[in-house]
């Protein structure tokens, strides 16, 4: 049995290389991947309000398979210019196209665009007729990709993420990888009585593929997507305590732009989706706090903020979805609820509550004049099926404080005069001496943000996103001497 003490740390420099030397690129023109998968069951509960793990020790292992991906997949251009287009960024002499179609201009189909020039590997490209691929190209391609795919240790990688994320949340006392531990197979239930440690983490990517968007011009975006499968298990009786998949779907890039600066953006995306399958893991495995569904009070409006998010004060809530009109000072100060409130102390019974602290984040945001009717189809809508413009497309986070001792706070910088942001708060806390968060605080009209990461397809920090777009949208005061914004 192997068993290590993992530093957990991604290395940004020897990861790129290694991602943009020996990682294959598959695009297809179809949504692309397997569609065999094992299903990961829905709670019909939200797990948050049972008790959280909370292991004196974890033990963290990958998967021993490789991830789906693109069976045959294409990207269709023409002749070598399009190959050449794809293959920007990589180094010169890497990239070999084979002709096997007919005719003066044939269109090309890329199988495979791996970048390997260290590794003396040569990237392969294969052209075919517009009717189809020749299928041994294709099944060659799929070979590609599993090879490649091996050679840039994505499970390894995913489970790099995933320990640091559990040591700088502090989800167990003690973390050890096993690297003789995990499943050998999708579909495979492994034996984890070998281990030591309290709970076993298994993580695994089950799947990474780019699904084409609109073509834009001559160029056809493809957006990236992970697929991660996360399990808490009791080794000693193998029991499931908790599962989830979270997938996350990168903005769409042509080809050439993933390839750029030896795979710089892909191997960015790839870092970015599973920090957020690693952060909404430990997230809903160890720290999530929910109170009890059924001693919610009553709501008080079909926008107000639910019973498990602290409320608002200052600004107040919108209505309708509409921005708050604030008034004076551009620097205003944000009041909220104080936590604990009656609901979480009637939950906790007889546990204490303590180290109460909160976070505050603030958005630009850019409102749409979006009908009633499109925002009830946003809330009732799944992942990337939103409309393209809900109520408002939020922005970049342009304000943050943590670990703030009391529930209010005075911007530190003064906000652009009529300006349009969005707002919210969480609760940081220790519930019989183990750490605990509450969710960001947003209306949620008919999202539910723990369901949302176990389910949806998840956008990156740039997308619209089942959280980002339920913030409490306020407008900031005109700028001194005006009296009204002048729209």
């Amino acid at each position: 049995m192997q068993r290590s003490s993992h530093s957990g740390r991604v290395h940004a420099g020897s990861g790129r290389r290694l991602l943009a030397d020996c990682l294959a690129l598959a695009f297809a023109l179809s949504v692309a991947g397997c569609g065999n998968l094992p299903a990961t069951p829905t709670p019909t509960r939200n797990p948050a309000e049972t008790p959280r793990l909370d292991p004196e020790s974890l033990a963290v292992v990958s998967a021993h398979f490789q991830p789906a991906g693109s069976s045959g997949p294409h990207l269709r251009g023409k002749g070598r210019a399009a190959a050449g287009d794809a293959a920007a960024g990589a180094a010169a002499g890497a990239f070999e196209s084979i002709s096997m179609g007919a005719g003066g201009d044939p269109l090309l189909t890329v199988l495979m665009l791996p970048i390997m020039v260290p590794v003396g590997l040569i990237a392969g490209a294969a052209s075919g007729a517009a009717s189809g691929s020749n299928a041994a190209a294709i099944d060659e391609s799929a070979r590609a990709w599993e090879r490649a795919t091996r050679a840039a240790r994505l499970q390894e990688r995913l489970r790099d993420h995933m320990v640091a994320e559990v040591r700088r949340q502090s989800a167990a006392r003690q973390v050890e990888v096993d690297d003789a531990l995990g499943p050998a197979a999708p579909d495979a239930q492994p034996d984890y009585r070998a281990s030591r440690a309290d709970k076993v983490l298994e993580v695994a990517l089950m799947e990474i593929k780019f699904t084409p968007g609109a073509k834009k011009g001559d160029d056809t975006p493809y957006g990236l997507t992970l697929s991660v499968r996360a399990r808490a298990v009791e080794p000693r009786t193998g029991a499931v305590l908790d599962e989830l998949r979270h997938d996350v779907h990168s903005a769409p890039q042509t080809a050439a732009a993933w390839l750029k600066d030896d795979a710089a953006l892909f191997t960015e995306a790839v870092d970015k989706a599973m920090q957020a399958s690693a952060e909404a893991v430990v997230l809903e495995f160890f720290r999530l706090y929910y109170p009890p569904e059924d001693q919610a009070p009553a709501k008080a409006g079909l926008f107000a903020a639910p019973y498990y998010v602290l409320q608002p004060e200052y600004p107040p809530p919108p209505r309708w979805r509409r921005n708050v009109q604030l008034t004076g000072d551009l620097q205003p100060t944000f009041r909220w609820e104080t936590f604990p409130r009656a609901i979480d102390l009637q939950a906790a019974g007889a546990a204490p509550i303590g180290a109460v602290s909160y976070d505050l984040a603030v958005y630009t945001v850019t409102a749409n004049k979006t009908p009633f009717s499109v925002i009830l189809r946003c809330g009732i809508s799944r992942g990337l099926d939103c409309p393209q413009k809900p109520p408002f497309t939020p922005g970049p986070r342009i304000y943050l404080r943590t670990g703030l001792a009391t529930p209010e706070h005075r911007l530190e910088m003064p906000l652009q005069a009529c300006g349009q942001y969005g707002w919210t708060v969480r609760a940081h806390f220790t519930l019989d001496g183990h750490p605990r968060i509450t969710e960001w605080s947003g209306s949620y009209v008919m999202q539910k943000p723990w369901l949302a990461r176990r389910t949806w397809i998840i956008g990156d920090s740039e997308q619209i996103q089942p959280w980002n777009i339920n913030w409490f949208l306020f407008r900031a005061p005109p700028a001194p001497g005006e009296t009204a914004c002048p729209d």
